[in-house]
């Protein structure tokens, strides 16, 4: 053996013996390695993983958020059914088209566009707590609020912008009402509001029926306290040449634009009227009353009467059977006269019907509230 052996051999028994001390090995020369060895951590730039997107490349299979499922697109209205309201009904009147606008007690008015009722007057807003009436008159929406807390009479332009308040609560207080029963505007925007007298306080004028000019001023007593039948005035409408027709629960009273009384048009007792409630008066002259019947004794059902002007009986226009089985409340929240002299009701669960001409009920506006 020569000596380049022995050294070889020398050098291998010092390796083994390093490898078996558990110690690292001889560095390797960086300029010995494979160039083209592949290092089992590093990722092939070139190589995309089945669930890798590459950042400048959308997945196919994602959704854009900002694009709408054409298959997923809400039914338009069923014209064959009533539109529906996303609140209970308070009150009811027409536009210059004739088309119908909603009050709603707390939420806002309503009209109806493209076949559903779109809010276009909010009550938070216009601090509209408990609306009770609404008329449409000489391009003006006229709104009374009945709450004894801040009764109130607004005017609205046909956009439903805020133009003024009319009557406020310190106006009411200050003429000793409670809180407003009913309000009806005449052609030139002359308001007519009305007290009952079980809830008006003993401050005050005394005065039943007011009027205030077309700016809130001037306000005249129409009907004096103790000047109609007792107990108050509950409901108003106008004749067609003015004069105003005055509900107060026993009769219906007629007097002239400025309070000079003409006479009793009906008396409790009369035609199966008890308890007049609402009025409406159509194109004829002809005068509709939502009749309360006896509701304590419960014996006589409500009723819609009709009546000519001087208080001449017409018909029953819808009988108090129609309404047990149309499961009508027994109050009526109004009762309108619309275009082609149609008539209709809003009763207390907020669903508006038609009255048609052979005396029954169709849905006009749908509040849905259940139970019936």
């Amino acid at each position: 053996m020569n000596r380049t052996h022995r050294l070889n051999l020398f050098a291998l028994g010092c390796a083994l013996t390093m490898l078996l001390a558990g110690c690292p090995g001889p560095t390797p020369d960086p300029n010995d390695l494979d160039p083209n060895a592949v290092d089992p951590n590093a990722t092939e730039p070139n190589v995309v993983e089945p669930n890798d997107v590459e950042p400048n490349e959308t997945d196919p299979n994602a959704v854009d958020p900002n694009i709408t499922d054409p298959n997923d697109v809400q039914p338009p209205p069923d014209a064959n059914e009533p539109p529906v309201l996303p609140f209970a009904a308070a009150s009811l009147t027409f536009d210059a088209d004739g088309a119908p606008v909603i009050a709603t007690a707390k939420s806002g008015v309503y009209r109806l566009q493209n076949g559903e009722y779109q809010m276009f007057i909010s009550s938070y807003d216009n601090h509209l707590f408990s609306v009770d009436r609404i008329r449409f008159v000489n391009g003006h929406y006229y709104i009374g609020q009945d709450s004894s807390g801040s009764p109130a009479i607004q005017l609205f332009d046909a956009d439903g912008g805020f133009v003024a308040e009319l009557i406020d609560p310190n106006d009411l207080r200050r003429l000793g009402g409670g809180a407003i029963e009913d309000m009806v505007v005449d052609a030139q925007g002359r308001v007519y509001f009305a007290f009952d007298r079980g809830r008006q306080s003993r401050r005050g004028s005394g005065g039943l029926v007011y009027r205030i000019d077309a700016d809130g001023l001037n306000e005249t007593v129409i009907v004096s306290d103790g000047e109609a039948g007792a107990p108050g005035a509950v409901g108003l409408e106008l004749a067609a040449n003015g004069d105003l027709y005055v509900a107060t629960r026993t009769t219906i009273e007629r007097f002239g634009p400025d309070g000079n009384f003409i006479s009793t048009v009906v008396e409790s007792g009369q035609s199966g009227c008890e308890s007049p409630a609402r009025l409406a008066v159509d194109v004829a002259g002809n005068l509709h009353v939502w009749d309360q019947g006896s509701g304590l004794r419960g014996d006589i059902g409500s009723s819609v009467l009709t009546f000519d002007s001087t208080g001449g009986f017409i018909e029953m226009r819808l009988s108090p059977e129609t309404i047990g089985n149309g499961r009508l409340d027994q109050y009526a929240a109004d009762l309108v006269v619309g275009p082609n002299d149609r008539l209709y009701v809003i009763d207390l669960y907020g669903d508006v019907f038609e009255i048609t001409d052979d005396g029954q009920l169709a849905i006009f506006a749908d509040y849905g509230s259940g139970g019936r």
